[in-house]
């Protein structure tokens, strides 16, 4: 039992370190906020096979789709919503869409980056 004791604290001062650090993020905006934390968590590489839900409303699932990574079911997404919402007066509505237009664009970027390297090939 100890030792489960421990192993919770040891993981909550863990997470209340990461939520300081994410906390040390700042932007004058919600968007400026949300761009310094996503890339400080993820690279472009690792950001293009996330999506906030991991599913497509408007289309057939493709092969692609279902092997995204959906982040609302990770616990970083808590601990990106909890340090944003306590540094900026906002809901979680409008953190998911600046969360997912940052995903959109870095994989527009990453598109770009790929066209243009195999261009020069």
């Amino acid at each position: 039992m100890r030792y489960f004791n421990t192993c919770i604290l040891v993981h909550y001062n863990f997470i209340l370190f990461q939520k300081t650090k994410l906390l040390s993020s700042s932007g004058a905006d919600l968007k400026s906020v949300i761009v310094n934390i996503m890339t400080k968590l993820f690279t472009r590489n690792v950001a293009v096979k996330i999506s906030l839900t991991a599913t497509s409303y408007f289309k057939r699932p493709t092969l692609q789709v279902t092997n995204n990574i959906n982040l609302k079911n990770k616990n970083i997404y808590k601990l990106i919503i909890d340090a944003v919402m306590q540094s900026l007066k906002c809901d979680e509505e409008q953190i998911n869409a600046s969360i997912r237009a940052w995903l959109v664009h870095i994989k527009e970027k990453y598109d770009e980056a790929e066209q243009t390297k195999n261009r020069l090939q």
